[in-house]
């Protein structure tokens, strides 16, 4: 309230206190018919000391009316004071009863809040030390509040993170949140990841702190982990599965090339060229069973040929010895193959080509280094070349057998009469583009039906096959020695003139003279052989001309005595 003095009143009171003598006095003079004048005013007072304490009694009054009034109006103050400090106080009190409500409101709900966190929550003071840790962090860390509380960050902080949070925590102060991954470290020295969300805190303008919320990442990453391995597998799955469909292709490569090749000759060279290819960086050797010498001899090699013999025998190799893929490592207890060069330093691999029991060959691998060996899907890459390889080489042998078969006589082993009409046929042909003549020799063995009768069918068969023997070894390289049917034999000399054909033919038969073949035991002979020759162009210009006039020959050759040869006549000549 206001500080109103109550000076009004008071000089109110004081003049109507002084009015009141003054008016009687007033009176008194009208009556008595004076006037009043200051003189006569002066002169009532002089020697009336009652006058002047009548005079004097209002303005006593006035002034102690004065100071009761003034002395009430300062208790109004007071009381007014006193009523508004007594509801300051109680709009105080019910305020800070408020304020105290709602700070345990807010506590309860930052308990409940902090409390039902699935998160890690860390408050820290400017100096970094904790002020507040909620229950889930200090579940996640084994700790207790009062173990860790006043306590600066880096007691729970791996020492691996440590640099890396100490260098972000520097920038707090700044303002500057961050976002990173950190270990902890737990009570019992267990570490654990996770994901740090930190923002500084301010009050009044200045730096106070920091909030920071951690989130355990162990199954984030165990799933990451777990991903990335399945990730790395399918990756690997793929490559391999890439590999095997390179593999698998160049087989199909191997396989459909070596299917086409008419003969042995043409496998090798395919061998040498597509195996280093299905092979890559490894030395290796393809051998190949020749029946006749019981051995098998080197077909194709690359990489480093000269670790492999030129031919090895069947008790050289473990993997034909035992029918099976053998694999030989450095410092392994099985027994090492003989033919491998530096066994005891480089890994091999020896896969026999294996077709229904039968070994066809071998295929060597040999590392090119040492201290390398073979994969499992090296192993098995090495034994489906082999299949691939065994099964190319009985194609190609059944298809020679087969071959041989139609263009061979079974007894003798010599050309049959449809291999020698086709190779004529050639022949003459060629002979007709280059211009030189082919002879023909037709050779029949002497009384053969009395010889047969004589000492049987065996014995008959026996001669044939000796003659026939004879007549391949004894004629050149490019020439055709033919069963032609029975007991007669067809030559064929490409490049040969009449002259030359007859001198081949008489040196032939005198050649069989010597000839002394034995029959269970028993010593057949002597052999006397007839002949007729003729040759293209002079004696005829198709095949059957030529061959015709040489059989015309022969039997002149009979006709004469036999053991002998005939030269075709002109008039023979179609």
């Amino acid at each position: 309230m206001a500080d109103r003095r109550p000076w009004p009143a008071l000089w109110i009171g004081a003049a109507l206190g002084a009015l009141v003598p003054l008016t009687a006095w007033l009176l008194e003079a009208a009556l008595r018919g004076a006037a009043l004048t200051p003189a006569r005013v002066w002169e009532l007072h002089r020697f009336n000391p009652a006058a002047w304490l009548l005079d004097a009694a209002p303005l006593a009054a006035g002034l102690v009316a004065y100071r009761l009034a003034r002395e009430a109006g300062r208790r109004r103050q007071a009381e007014a004071a006193l009523r508004e400090a007594e509801q300051g106080l109680r709009q105080s009190a019910e305020q800070r009863r408020l304020l105290a409500q709602e700070a345990d409101r807010l506590l309860q709900l930052n308990t409940s809040i902090t409390g039902a966190m699935s998160e890690g929550l860390v408050l820290e003071d400017p100096d970094g030390r904790m002020t507040l840790v909620n229950p889930a962090l200090l579940r996640l860390l084994d700790y207790t509040a009062e173990e860790v509380i006043g306590q600066h960050w880096s007691v729970i902080v791996a020492p691996d993170s440590r640099a890396l949070v100490e260098e972000l925590s520097a920038l707090r102060p700044g303002g500057v949140a961050s976002t990173y991954e950190a270990r902890l470290l737990a009570k019992d020295g267990y570490e654990v990841p996770v994901l740090v969300s930190a923002a500084p805190l301010t009050r009044d303008g200045h730096y106070a702190g920091a909030v920071a919320i951690l989130v355990n990442i162990a199954d984030r990453l165990r799933q990451e982990a777990s991903l990335q391995r399945v990730n790395d597998q399918l990756t690997r799955s793929l490559s391999e599965l890439q590999q095997r469909n390179q593999e698998i292709s160049q087989l199909n490569e191997l396989s459909g090339t070596l299917q086409a090749c008419l003969n042995v000759e043409e496998a090798q060279a395919a061998i040498a060229r597509l195996l280093p290819r299905l092979f890559p960086g490894t030395a290796g050797a393809v051998y190949v069973n020749d029946t006749a010498r019981g051995r098998a001899d080197l077909a194709a090699a690359w990489e480093d040929e000269t670790a492999f013999a030129n031919s090895l025998g069947p008790d050289d190799c473990w993997g034909l010895r035992r029918g099976r893929l053998c694999l030989t490592a450095p410092g392994q207890a099985d027994p090492v193959c003989r033919h491998l060069v530096a066994p005891a330093a480089r890994a091999a691999v020896c896969a026999p080509l294996l077709t229904q029991s039968e070994a066809m060959g071998l295929l060597v691998l040999q590392q090119a280094e040492t201290g390398l060996t073979f994969t499992e899907a090296g192993l098995r890459l090495a034994q489906a070349a082999a299949d691939s390889l065994a099964l190319a080489l009985a194609n190609l042998h059944l298809r020679e057998t087969l071959r041989q078969q139609s263009i061979r006589d079974p007894l003798t082993g010599m050309f049959n009469r449809r291999y020698m009409e086709e190779s004529l046929e050639r022949e003459l042909r060629r002979a007709a583009r280059r211009g030189y003549p082919v002879g023909v020799i037709m050779l029949d063995i002497d009384h053969f039906k009395q010889f047969n009768d004589s000492f049987g069918h065996g014995a008959g068969d026996r001669l044939l096959q000796t003659v026939g023997e004879f007549l391949r070894v004894h004629i050149r390289a490019g020439d055709v020695a033919c069963r032609y049917g029975g007991e007669e034999f067809l030559l064929l000399l490409p490049e040969a003139s009449p002259q030359v054909t007859r001198q081949r033919a008489e040196h032939l038969r005198e050649e069989i003279h010597h000839l002394r073949p034995e029959y269970r035991g028993q010593r057949l002979g002597p052999v006397t052989v007839s002949a007729g020759v003729a040759a293209y162009p002079v004696h005829g210009q198709t095949a059957e001309a030529v061959v015709r006039a040489a059989d015309d020959a022969l039997y002149a050759a009979k006709r004469l005595g036999r053991d002998r040869v005939s030269a075709a006549q002109p008039e023979s000549v179609d």
